[in-house]
């Protein structure tokens, strides 16, 4: 769902990631090629991440899209 995806790309971002390791908002944008804005804006629901989008957060952080959205 839509609040679960914001909640939990957050919780990546903080550092519940197989790296265990914190990223900025920015080091996301520049590892997805997305901007930084539009992290923020997924991370508070203001903005629905395109399946393109999806597949790019999940593959900087190497889980599946099902880890990602659920």
């Amino acid at each position: 769902s839509p609040l679960n995806f914001s909640i939990n790309l957050k919780s990546l971002r903080m550092g519940n990631n197989k790296f265990g390791k914190k990223f900025s908002q920015q080091q996301v944008a520049a590892g997805t090629g997305l901007a930084r804005s539009a992290i923020s804006e997924y991370e508070n629901g203001i903005k629905e991440p395109t399946l393109s989008v999806l597949h790019k957060l999940a593959s900087f952080f190497e889980i599946s899209l099902n880890e990602l959205c659920y």
